[in-house]
Order: C-alpha cells, then sequence, then structure tokens
C-alpha cells in the first residue's frame, strides 16, 4: 500500500536520511525502533508527505507528493506524540473532526459518521469521556483519545510516533493491546517508532532498524532480537533472555 525507493532527507545541509527503501501493507505490524537521532521521526514525516524528500514515496502506485491531504488521510491516520496544547473542545467533537476525510465540510456528520466515531471510541475506551474537555484529560487519556480521531479516519495504515511514551505501565499494556486488536481484528497496518526494544519485538511481528539515517535492521522480531543484530545497533552488550511458557524474549544491557 505505502512505498518508499531511495528516500533521502537532509535539514541544513546534513543528511537525515539517506536511501531509505521499505514497504508497508496492511499485513504489517511494524515497530520501528534505533538510536536517537536516527532519523525515525523524519522518516514516518516523510511516509506522510509532510517533509520535502528526494526518492519516491507512492500511496497505491501514486507519487504522495501529488495525493491530496484527504487522499491520504482516507488510507493513513497518524498519531503523533501527546502534545501539551489541544483544542478547547469536548472529546466527542475532537473524535468527530476524523471524519474529514469522508465528509462535506458543508455538512454535519450523517448517521453513519457518528456511528463510526462512537465505534473509535469504545475501541480505545473512551466512552466514558466524550462529553469531558480534552484539556481536564491526563496525558495517558489524551493519548487514547488522539488514537480514537486516528481511528475515526477508518484508516487502511496507522502509524504512530511513541505512542507509549507517557504512558505507565499499566496504560502501556492497555495501548498495546489495543493496537494488538486493530490490527487482528480490524484488519489495520501498524507502524509505530517505539523506544522500548522488548516490547517492540513482543508486540510486532516485524522490525525495521534505523542508524545514521539508513536501514540497518529490517526483519522479523526473532531475528531482530539476538546479541549480535542488538550491539550493532545500539553499540552497547545485551543479555537476551526468553520466557519458556510465553516464547518471548527480553534483552537486557551488560553494565
Amino acid at each position: 500500500m505505502l512505498s518508499a525507493e531511495s528516500v533521502c532527507y537532509s535539514l541544513d545541509g546534513k543528511a537525515i536520511l539517506d536511501g531509505i527503501s521499505l514497504t508497508l501493507s496492511q499485513d504489517d505490524f511494524v515497530s520501528i525502533v534505533g538510536p536517537n537521532g536516527a532519523g525515525k521521526t523524519s522518516l514516518i514525516r516523510c511516509l506522510l508527505g509532510l517533509l520535502p524528500f528526494q526518492g519516491s514515496i507512492t500511496l497505491h502506485d501514486k507519487d504522495i507528493r501529488v495525493c491530496s491531504r484527504k487522499e491520504i488521510a482516507r488510507c493513513i491516520a497518524y498519531v503523533p506524540q501527546v502534545v501539551g496544547l489541544l483544542p478547547q473542545v469536548t472529546v466527542e467533537e475532537f473524535v468527530s473532526v476524523g471524519r474529514y476525510a469522508h465528509s462535506s465540510s458543508f455538512f454535519g456528520l450523517s448517521k453513519n459518521d457518528r456511528a463510526i466515531v462512537e465505534h473509535s471510541l469504545t475501541m480505545t475506551d473512551c466512552t466514558e469521556f466524550k462529553g469531558r474537555v480534552i484539556s481536564s484529560l491526563s496525558g495517558g487519556e489524551r493519548q487514547r483519545i488522539l488514537l480514537a480521531a486516528a481511528l475515526a479516519q477508518e484508516p487502511k495504515l496507522l502509524i504512530l510516533d511513541e505512542p507509549t511514551s507517557h504512558l505507565d505501565p499499566k496504560h502501556e499494556t492497555e495501548l498495546y493491546r489495543t493496537l494488538k486488536t486493530l490490527h487482528t481484528e480490524e484488519g489495520i497496518g501498524i507502524c509505530m517508532i517505539n523506544h522500548d526494544i522488548n516490547s517492540a519485538s513482543n508486540v510486532s511481528t516485524r522490525v525495521l532498524a534505523l542508524n545514521d539515517g539508513r536501514i540497518a535492521f529490517d526483519g522479523s522480531t526473532d531475528e531482530f532480537m539476538t546479541e549480535e543484530v542488538l550491539q550493532r545497533l545500539y553499540q552497547t552488550s545485551f543479555y537476551i533472555l526468553e520466557d519458556t511458557d510465553s516464547r518471548q524474549k527480553s534483552a537486557i544491557v551488560r553494565f
């Protein structure tokens, strides 16, 4: 659905992305990992057509640079990191804006639009908040509202920028469960930046690692969770532990 070929991006004369090629589909649950400054956020912003890049990015074989924002929004939804300032509107009003890609700005929401908004609130466990003003919510609750608004777009692919960065372990686990449900039951492709390599390996089916603006690894989680791959990527040594029941792997830094 989304394909990048030899994508490069520079800022103030410095190469941020250098020759990135990849494909993303609805079948993917991808975690993008890598050291700080590797180019992860720049990559997803290029994939969304938000930054000027060299090379080729196509959405359903169409150059993303000539796609309208509505055209992109009907296929891809973006969930940014939680920000401090959000409009002083109710949760339901905010999530309803996610229908802009499918509705005319000259008319109100249809019965179908409202049903989709309600479903998005239910999927993210936000129904109880729908009458509250967003500023009254906690950071974790706001993150769920951003996800609900993205789901209201009915995307085929969901791109998230560190969605758990401000969440405690309980809410982090709940968010990952929601994303897995969206992928397996709703058929939505997931691509997210994740600094936690352990959760990335346990919730994803594919890991894409960046380093110095280039792809350092692109493959299965089992192939990624090895001492050799992690040491090469992060320039430090790791222990790899595996739970005998769940078969989940964890990486621990060697101090």
